[in-house]
């Protein structure tokens, strides 16, 4: 674990974070400063690879981290959460090309990511209809039947057409030069 990066965040929530927390949760705001000062720090890129100019933070040193910067203010702990869960997503999944330029944008102008869930336009809640099954806690096995754990399934099928009218499938990303005005528009 890296005690100095852990460290950093915990100044950071002391100093910064959480003289403002009261006034974002006080006024349901998104932490825009906090954002800004996550980048200064380089803290946006926690999760980003080393090959591309992130922390590349072991898992113990990232909960630590977002341990320290919650104590700050738990809203901004949480975003970087989710936007770091993006970055590795894209570290498992995405193409060098898609990797080299949405690390880009993290490291370099400082964006700060959210998952396809995270805005109501772009949720995937009006694209797929959840339904649950619950299997029998029964089964047959050789003619006789056998007790076993109820088991649940969460099966996806996809809405109609009309239910994900106006979604996109393109990613969710805040430039930290935006206007306070302009990311309550995009968040």
């Amino acid at each position: 674990m890296s005690a100095r990066i852990v460290e950093t965040a915990a100044r950071l929530a002391r100093e910064r974070l959480a003289p403002r927390a009261a006034h974002y949760d006080r006024e349901a705001a998104n932490p825009l400063e906090s954002w800004r000062d996550l980048h200064a720090e380089h803290l946006l890129a926690a999760a980003v690879p080393a090959a591309h100019g992130g922390l590349d933070l072991d898992m113990p040193t990232y909960v630590e981290v977002i341990r320290a910067l919650a104590q700050g203010c738990a809203s901004t702990a949480m975003t970087l959460h989710m936007h770091s869960t993006v970055m590795r997503f894209i570290e498992a999944l995405g193409t060098p090309a898609q990797q080299r330029r949405y690390f880009g944008e993290v490291v370099g102008p400082g964006r700060l990511f959210g998952s396809w869930g995270s805005e109501p336009a772009v949720s995937l809640s009006r694209t797929f209809l959840m339904e649950t099954a619950i299997r029998a806690p029964l089964s047959v096995t050789d003619g006789l039947y056998v007790p076993r754990m109820p088991s649940v399934s969460h099966l996806p099928s996809v809405a109609s057409p009309a239910a994900s009218a106006g979604t996109s499938a393109r990613h969710s990303a805040l430039p930290m030069s935006a206007s306070p005005s302009s990311a309550h528009q995009t968040m």
